[in-house]
Order: structure tokens, then sequence, then C-alpha cells
């Protein structure tokens, strides 16, 4: 996959002061295009760059920059760049309080060549709003790459039909929030979050795909990531380092739901195989539900079940499961109690209820 080779300093380099209120609109057919806006104040941008159904190369570029004047109230700046065909590279600057939309690959409605795209954004400011969408038959070795710096920022990426391509988000500031959805081989979606009560949700969807990974790290207050995967040879991996944060971590061809009402309440899941299931409910403060190892409540093999309910305070349940047609039933209430269960072979169920005492 081919990496960045334009930086902010280079984009900052060619920067023009134009007057508020501006609006561009660039429209360019066939390949080796090259369109640079360089805008200051409020303003809108719009980039469409196709290439032809004979085109092999493609190989255009978007570069985009928009810097709202300080001291203005209204500074709302819109960039929407659509670039359908193969090896383009869109970079996108905004500071202030933007929105964005990428588009690469075909135009949504013709299925047309996919490969080897990119398209990169970092905003600065307050409220920004950015959007990345891959789209076609094969979405292969793309790129989506974003950053936000401020606060109140929401990100949105999509690759569909996609091969060995990745999503990367980083966000630093207050209440941000991450959606990333993926279906297809071999891809990677990764969100670092840095700061207070973000928020990251991860989807790898289509009972054909496999070999995908996600990676979640937030580090700051009041964080909490969701992972969801369906298909085969999927995995994932997560960090938070802050107070109350809480995982959800699913793997395999599975069924899942998670809910968790109080504070200081963590769940750490991990299942290999097909057709497992986890159900998980907690209702207090500082419940945890967790492994006898680092990989959380196992369940290895297929076709088993763990349902798990605590209703107190301080209350752990550890889980493993190894084997096939397994169940697992936890019902705990009250404070302080802890269950155990270890379970391995076949047709295995085991029911445990704990009240108060």
């Amino acid at each position: 996959m081919k990496k960045l080779t334009l930086t902010v300093a280079t984009l900052l380099g060619g920067f023009h002061v134009f007057a508020q209120n501006n609006g561009s609109t660039v429209t360019q057919i066939e390949d080796f295009n090259k369109s640079v806006i360089n805008q200051s104040g409020t303003h809108t941008s719009s980039v469409l760059q196709i290439s032809t159904a004979a085109s092999v190369s493609g190989e255009n570029q978007a570069l985009v920059t928009q810097n709202n004047i300080p001291g203005f109230q209204t500074n709302n700046s819109t960039s929407k760049v659509e670039q359908y065909g193969n090896s383009h590279l869109t970079t996108v600057l905004q500071t202030g309080q933007n929105s964005l939309e990428a588009y690469i690959g075909s135009d949504g409605t013709s299925v047309g060549a996919n490969v080897d795209n990119e398209t990169s954004a970092i905003q600065y400011g307050t409220a920004n709003i950015a959007k990345q969408i891959v789209r076609g038959s094969s979405a292969t070795e793309s790129l989506l790459s974003l950053n936000q710096a401020g606060t109140s920022n929401n990100s949105h990426q999509i690759a569909s039909w996609a091969v060995s391509s990745e999503g990367h988000v980083q966000q630093s500031g207050n209440r941000n929030d991450v959606w990333q959805q993926v279906d297809g081989l071999r891809n990677e979606a990764r969100v670092e979050q840095f700061d207070n009560d973000n928020y990251a949700f991860q989807w790898i969807e289509g009972g054909a795909s496999a070999d995908n990974l996600s990676k979640v790290s937030q580090m700051g207050d009041f964080n909490n990531a969701r992972v969801y995967t369906h298909g085969t040879d999927n995995s994932f991996s997560a960090s938070q380092m802050g107070d109350r944060n809480d995982l959800v971590g699913l793997s395999g061809n599975i069924y899942s739901n998670a809910e968790q009402i109080g504070t200081d309440n963590k769940a750490l899941l991990s299942q290999i195989g097909d057709n497992n299931k986890f159900q998980i409910g907690q209702d207090g403060d500082r419940n945890t539900i967790k492994g006898t190892t680092a990989s959380g409540a196992l369940q290895l093999g297929d076709f088993n079940t763990g349902i798990f309910s605590q209703d107190g305070n301080d209350l752990t349940i550890i889980s493993g499961q190894f084997g096939n047609n397994n169940a697992e039933t936890v019902l705990q209430t009250g404070n302080l109690s802890k269950s155990t269960v270890h379970q391995s072979g076949a047709l295995n169920n085991g029911i445990v209820t704990q009240s108060d005492h």
C-alpha cells in the first residue's frame, strides 16, 4: 500500500488567503489530475475526479486546505471530495468548526476498479465531523486515515467489500466518538483516543469476512469501547487507561449483547470458534466479568453459550468454557460475591445462583 508523501507543512506552504463565504467546485475527468484548494474564512469546496472506464493508473490527487479566520463567530466550512477509480490520493486539512466527506472507489451505482486509494484528513478545532467511505466491488489496499484534535468531534469510516485495507482514527479532546465499519478480508480497523468521554465502535460485518483485525486504545476518563466481528478468524485487541472504562470484545461467528448499568463495571470477553453466544448484564457498581487467564471470559469451541447477570456491588464472575455445546448461566445479587465456573468437554450445563448473604 502506498504511503502518505504529502505533509501538513507542504499544504501550508502553498496557502493563500481568500475572502470569506467562498465556494469552490472542481471537476476533472481522465487520469493524473491534481486539484489544490486553499481557502480562509467560511467556505465550501467540492472536488470530483473520475478516471475513465479504460483507465489503468488513475493517480488523481486532491489537496484541500480550509482555515477559518480567528475572531469570526461563523466558522462553518464544508469539504466534499469524490474520486472514482484507482490510485487516488486525498489530503484535507481543516481548522475550525468544519465537516468533511470523502468518497473513493466507485460512484455508488456502477461497479468499477477500486485499488490502492488513500484518503487522509486532519481537523483542528471544535465540533468537527468527518466521513470517509471506500466503495466498489473490490476496495483493495485502500487507506483511510483521520486525525481530529478538539472537542465534540465525530468520525465515521466505511470500507465495503474491502481487501487488505486499513482504517485509522486518532482523536485528542473531549466527547469524541468513532464508528468504523468494514466487511471483507484481511482488513485492519484501529482507533486511538486521548482525553475524556470518548466512545469507539468497530464493526466487522459479513459472513464471508475473515482475517480482520480490530484495535482500540483509549486513555482518559469515561471511555467505552465496542468491538463486533462476524465471520471467521477475526481478532481484536483493546487497552483502556483511565477511570470508569468498560469494554465488550467479541470475535468469531457469534451473536452477542451486553448491558451495564452503574459505575466502574468491566467486562472482558473472548470467543474462539463458531456460533458462540454471550449475554451479559451488570447492574450496580464495581462489578467484573473476566476469565481465568488474560484472555477474559473465554469460550473455546463451537455452539457454546454464556449468560451472566449481576445485580449489586463488588461482584465478580470468572468463566471459562472449553469444548462444544456447553452452556453456563450465572446469576448474582447482593454484594461481594464471587463465582468461578470452568467447563471442559461437551454438552455441559453449569448454573450458579447467589443471593444476598
